[in-house]
């Protein structure tokens, strides 16, 4: 059975001769999808100056340029909006993840996008390849390993209100959701 989107009728807001066919837009979806924008929005600007002094304190980096790096991903979500892509994000757990299994290097970096690249040429099929379990358990696994990092390993090292705020973040959506449909 084909889900509704893949049987949707693509429509072009583009005409002819470059220009914009307004008319085409559905303004009460586009509306509707206002709040998943700001909330999107919002936090691709505060992923930065949270997960890259975080990244480096977990790294045992002490000079992190958090200016340098605002710009680089000012500069990646640009180019990559420009090319109709969809935006850039930091995942901390995945930096985590590529660092210890020994990507610590220049050459880890170029060969980890060199691997992304090719099973992104290769298509959806090579995914199949990879046992969900395995994926599951890495996930778990660091789950995990970040929980006690945040929690056990500050404990008495933070004060009540930074505990709370180390804590607060993973019920909040379940409890009051940012945007409709995130609580079902």
């Amino acid at each position: 059975m084909r889900g509704a989107l893949s049987m949707a009728k693509p429509v072009s807001i583009l005409t002819r001769g470059g220009g914009t066919d307004f008319g085409a837009i559905d303004w009460t979806a586009l509306m509707k999808n206002v709040p998943a924008m700001f909330a999107l929005t919002f936090f691709g600007i505060l992923h930065v100056p949270i997960n890259v002094p975080a990244l480096g304190v977990s790294a045992g980096i002490d000079n992190v340029d958090v200016n340098r790096e605002l710009i680089a991903h000012g500069v990646s979500n640009a180019l990559s909006g420009f090319s109709g892509s969809i935006q850039n994000y930091l995942v901390y757990s995945n930096s985590i993840l590529f660092m210890r299994a020994g990507g610590d290097s220049r050459l880890a970096g170029i060969m980890l996008a060199a691997g992304t690249f090719a099973v992104m040429a290769a298509g959806p099929a090579v995914v199949g390849y990879i046992p969900v379990m395995v994926v599951g358990a890495l996930i778990f696994l660091l789950g995990i390993e970040l929980m006690k990092e945040a929690l056990v390993d500050t404990w008495g090292k933070l004060s009540r209100l930074e505990y709370f705020t180390v804590c607060h973040p993973t019920p909040s959506p379940r409890i009051t959701p940012l945007t409709d449909g995130w609580k079902q």
